[in-house]
């Protein structure tokens, strides 16, 4: 990329970012029922007349009036509020052109296995494969529905511009991160889903919003268990009821780091207990990590400890670790991280 296009992007985000944290961290929230229109989303066992697109815009519906209710003050906007089926740049400009502070967007999983079951929510990968699973399901109806010229010549905008620097990485990504882990803590007691932790996948739609974001997928509807539970109104409140505590804890979090004497902004260390894998050790604060994402710089003992991935459970860092390797880093090796204190990874396990 041009070096003075670069700049150019730096110091706009910086100000775009700036400029969203004010006094009030959130004043804008974005919700995105996945699909609609045409676009049924999964079908699930096809007990239902009901499909993935029916069920995330009602508890999307919800939680806007959960919202509106107890953060009167943050304006909440959608999508879509009817089943219509709003195209990626539709979506995405609707999104930056309201200036959300956060974006989320709702949907429901599917697999060939009935007995699979549990929530997640997903956060931008820049690193990881579009050839995922997840990343197929979630990108294919933009492929499919908007046209697959049409749709990667719009992310192809996208490409250079916030999503790769540094600024996203330190700012965006955390804080996406960070309400992608409440969301599961929430959905874990509220619904008793089982947590299948957050996940890092190369989605379109993350990718072309600027601001934090996160796709949650409530559940499989492929599962008859959870299925039942998100056609009834319980669950579907519940999911709902869930999602709004993790917002409000997250924009508690993110208000009280705001300094308004200085007017700076930190973004705060990842809470909870996740394991990550550290690259390098070095007396200078580094910038690029051969393509590696999200990387962070933990400072010990006089030298910035490079940090790679968040993974909830140790068999997803092993798989971490052996892509830092195949990068280059062949002395990359597991550590545990506990409410923003590197620990031994031995002691998580």
């Amino acid at each position: 990329m041009n070096p003075k296009l670069l700049l150019s992007f730096f110091l706009i985000f910086a100000f775009t970012s700036t400029s969203q944290v004010k006094s009030k961290a959130i004043e804008t929230i974005i919700i995105d029922p996945g699909h609609g229109g045409i676009d049924a989303g999964n079908k699930g066992t096809s007990r239902y007349k009901t499909k993935e697109k029916d069920i995330v815009l009602d508890v999307a519906l919800r939680l806007g009036k959960i919202l509106k209710k107890e953060l009167p003050n943050v304006k909440i906007l959608y999508t879509r509020t009817k089943d219509v089926y709003p195209k990626l740049p539709q979506r995405a400009n609707f999104a930056n052109k309201n200036k959300g502070d956060l974006f989320v967007s709702i949907h429901c999983d599917a697999f060939h296995k009935k007995h699979v079951n549990g929530s997640s929510c997903l956060v931008l990968g820049q690193n990881h494969k579009e050839k995922s699973r997840i990343a197929i399901q979630e990108n294919g109806f933009f492929l499919k529905h908007d046209g697959e010229k049409e749709t990667k010549a719009f992310m192809k905008k996208h490409q250079d511009s916030f999503y790769g620097s540094i600024l996203y990485q330190d700012m965006f990504l955390n804080q996406s991160i960070s309400l992608g882990d409440k969301i599961q803590n929430q959905l874990i007691t509220k619904s008793k889903r089982k947590n299948r932790g957050v996940k890092h996948q190369a989605l379109y739609l993350m990718r072309a919003v600027s601001m934090p974001s996160v796709l949650v997928e409530l559940g499989f509807l492929t599962n008859h268990k959870e299925e039942d539970y998100l056609n009834s109104n319980k669950g579907k409140y519940n999911s709902a009821r869930a999602i709004a505590t993790a917002i409000k804890q997250y924009k508690k979090e993110q208000e009280s780091i705001w300094n308004a004497s200085t007017e700076t902004y930190s973004p705060p260390p990842l809470t909870g207990t996740y394991f990550c894998v550290q690259l390098m050790a070095s007396s200078k604060k580094l910038q690029s990590f051969k393509g590696l994402d999200p990387v962070e710089a933990y400072q010990e003992k006089g030298l910035y400890k490079y940090l790679y991935g968040h993974a909830i459970k140790y068999q997803d860092a092993v798989n971490l670790q052996k892509e830092a390797r195949k990068a280059g880093y062949k002395g990359a090796f597991i550590v545990g991280m506990k409410n923003g204190k590197k620990v031994s990874a031995k002691d998580i396990k």
